[in-house]
């Protein structure tokens, strides 16, 4: 590599017309022969070159010089052959340089020399690279909040002593980042068990709260929904020669399954079904001094399925 490097710097020495002057503007034409498809295009040869130098190499006007290099094949490695121009075109300088194995190892020769035919002080150490360019992050805009109401029939099993259709009214909140929040409260259509001489009447009204992970699929929601509802279940005897009244409040775990259909930007469907499991077992009972007889036994579980509508708000 210092043969090349001397007879490159004895050349600029030979050719240059002022120690001060400035480099003279040069114009590369660069060949990769058959089989040279791997080594450094003209491109990045000559950013590299500009690099080194910290001008473009035709800064100062139209180039008064011409280089014209090629690279090919080689034995078992590769040559690149410089041959600068005057600006009549007759040649002032040849540069042969070879590398074996990868042609890229041409590249710092290359640029080394033709920033030394250029410059002859490019010699020292190439200009730091400007440092990347830091674009900073853009915040993603947090979801809002959103609300919706939402009105539903309901169909259950098990919550009281025969089958209860009922309905609730149900207040829906989306925080950012967190489950919907459904609150509720409903009722059922009282339902009647005749007793001996009389009848029992079954009225139950509650409120509950569940939060409800869901997976949006376009305009449909699917939703996981678990939490709690506190009933309040009143049986009452009619016609009997004394009739009593007797309050249980019931404690239910919910777990629920429902589907969200938006129709429109504000008016949706609602279908759920769920499975409420009771943490407290009231058992009714009717007495007649002579011997106690049971009315309702709250089951293990009760099945609710719900159907309704939806506005956003």
């Amino acid at each position: 590599m210092g043969r090349w490097l001397a007879i490159a710097v004895m050349y600029i020495a030979s050719s240059a017309t002022s120690a001060l002057a400035a480099p003279a503007p040069h114009a590369l034409r660069w060949v990769r022969a058959p089989g040279a498809e791997s080594c450094i295009d003209r491109d990045a040869l000559v950013a590299a070159v500009e690099l080194r130098l910290g001008h473009a190499l035709g800064d100062g006007g139209a180039a008064v010089r011409t280089i014209d290099g090629r690279v090919e094949p080689s034995g078992d490695g590769f040559r690149a052959t410089l041959v600068v121009r005057d600006e009549r075109s007759e040649s002032i300088g040849e540069r042969d340089l070879a590398a074996t194995g990868d042609c890229r190892q041409l590249d710092e020769k290359l640029v080394l020399v033709l920033s030394l035919i250029v410059d002859a002080s490019a010699a020292g150490e190439p200009p730091p690279t400007p440092p990347p360019r830091v674009t900073p992050p853009v915040a993603t805009p947090e979801r809002p909040w959103r609300a919706g109401l939402a009105v539903s029939g309901t169909y259950a099993i098990g919550a009281l002593p025969g089958v209860a259709l009922g309905g609730d009214l149900r207040v829906e909140v989306a925080p950012p980042r967190w489950p919907v929040l459904v609150a509720s409260a409903g009722g059922w259509v009282p339902d009647r068990v005749p007793v001996a001489a009389g009848t029992s009447r079954f009225a139950a009204v509650g409120a509950g709260l569940v939060a409800c992970p869901q997976v949006a699929f376009g305009a449909t929601q699917v939703r996981a929904c678990g939490g709690g509802e506190l009933v309040r279940v009143e049986a009452s005897g009619m016609g009997f020669a004394l009739n009593r009244s007797v309050v249980e409040w019931v404690v239910f775990a919910r777990v629920e399954a429902e589907v969200v259909r938006e129709l429109t930007a504000r008016f949706g469907v609602v279908a759920g079904v769920g499975i409420w499991i009771p943490l407290i077992r009231p058992r009714f009972v009717y007495s007649d001094g002579a011997e106690v007889r049971e009315i309702y036994d709250t089951p293990a579980a009760a099945g609710v399925v719900r159907l309704g509508v939806r506005v956003a708000l």
